[in-house]
This record gives C-alpha cells, sequence and structure tokens, in this order.
C-alpha cells in the first residue's frame, strides 16, 4: 500500500464518479454530511452492505480508526476516504490505529491501515466546541513535539516538524480550518519518529480518568493538552 493517502478538496470528492460508495458518519454531522454527499449512508459498520467497492467516513479520530480496522479485517479490496471533523489525532493519514475495548487501549500498526484518499472538509471547523477545539491544538502540538525531539527522527523529520511548527505558533489555539492539514503534517511526523512521554501518560490514564469522572470529558486530547507543558518542562 502506499505510504500516505492521496489528498482530494471536497470538490473533487463531490465531483467523483465512485463505485458503490457508502458513506459512514459521526452522528452529530450526519445530517450535514448526507447533504453534500449524495451516496449511500449507512449509521453504523454492522449496517455497511457485503458488496460495497468505496467507504466514506467523516468523523473524529476514534471513527476513523475503527474505518481503518474495519477495512484491514473485513474488506482490505475497499476504498477507504476519510475526512476529519476534528484536527489532533491525525488518524486520517497515520498508519497506526487505536481502539478503545472498554478502556482497555489495542495499538495497532502498519500501512494497511493507511486511508487511500484524505479529504479535507475546512467548514467542519466551525462546528467543533471551543474546549474540544483547544484540546485538539494541544494534541496536535504534541505529535509534533515529541516527532521532533524523538532521538529517533532523522534530519528530514525534524526539518518538516520544524516548518509544521513554525507554521502552527501562528495559529489561535481555537477553531481554524488551518489546523486540519497542519496537524495530519505533525502526526505523520511523529509516526515516522516514536512515540513521547505525553501521549505514553494520556494512553496509560485514559481509562482511570474516565471511570472516576464520567462527566468530565477526559479524552485522549484533554490528555495531551494537560500534560504537554509539564512533560516539556520537565
Amino acid at each position: 500500500m502506499q505510504n500516505k493517502p492521496e489528498k482530494w478538496s471536497m470538490k473533487q470528492l463531490c465531483g467523483a464518479k465512485l463505485s458503490h460508495a457508502v458513506l459512514l458518519a459521526s452522528p452529530s454531522i450526519f445530517e450535514r454530511a448526507t447533504d453534500m454527499l449524495p451516496v449511500e449512508a449507512a449509521r453504523d459498520f454492522a449496517h455497511l452492505p457485503e458488496d460495497l467497492e468505496t467507504l466514506i467516513v467523516i468523523g473524529g479520530g476514534t471513527l476513523l480508526d475503527r474505518a481503518k480496522v474495519w477495512r484491514a479485517q473485513h474488506a482490505p479490496g475497499t476504498q477507504l476516504i476519510v475526512i476529519p471533523s476534528l484536527w489532533g489525532s491525525g488518524a486520517e493519514v497515520s498508519p497506526v490505529a487505536v481502539l478503545d475495548h472498554e478502556g482497555e487501549k489495542e495499538i495497532l500498526i502498519g500501512d494497511e491501515f493507511i486511508p487511500d484518499i484524505c479529504c479535507l472538509w475546512p467548514e467542519l471547523a466551525l462546528t467543533v466546541p471551543d474546549n474540544m477545539a483547544r484540546n485538539a491544538c494541544g494534541d496536535a502540538w504534541s505529535h509534533a513535539l515529541e516527532g521532533f525531539l524523538s532521538p529517533l527522527a532523522n534530519k528530514d523529520v525534524q526539518q518538516e516538524l520544524a516548518d509544521v511548527m513554525q507554521q502552527m505558533v501562528k495559529l489561535p489555539l481555537a477553531s481554524d480550518p488551518r489546523w486540519f492539514e497542519l496537524s495530519a503534517r505533525a502526526c505523520a511526523g511523529q509516526a515516522r519518529s516514536g512515540v513521547g512521554l505525553v501521549h505514553g501518560i494520556a494512553h496509560s490514564l485514559e481509562r482511570y480518568v474516565r471511570a472516576e469522572f464520567p462527566e468530565a470529558g477526559w479524552g485522549h486530547a484533554k490528555l495531551c493538552s494537560t500534560f504537554l507543558w509539564p512533560v516539556i518542562e520537565f
């Protein structure tokens, strides 16, 4: 499989002639997604038809990772097109897929988890609440800094991530469609070097803080944002 997904615009996607395409989208944007893309839609993976040839998935990192694993395990010949509804995770370009089994994290790595096409829908940035946007920015910064500082990063990776951070520092820690592209580049860079302490802490603590404080919204991005500065200081 290719090392990175092909990039499309929404105009390209809407105008493409896709073979038996089925759309799967997060509930919060399902109606908007079905209005945008005139293709067959399914509410969940259990209702995907057996003969689909193209799967279009729109959502956050958790849904995109599930789609990547589903395709690899059940329909490896299916074309996978992903559209992130939130930046930060970089799941739309990463060879890493993280599954959550009732709090237990399963991390899978392989080229088979890289989507075929990544499409950015900039207007979705306007639908992201302020707190989620800020946490997503912290997740993106964690990817960039961990990848840049990793002893496994070569000069090419460091240069790429340095360029990414020079652009990220000019952006607000808030909703801005430019975060989609820079977040994806940050994640792709970290995937070529190694996961650092920030993400290690986030993956380890997530199940416990969610169980202890179920209403506090302690997801992966919020944990990365919370521990980024303490780890850098340390």
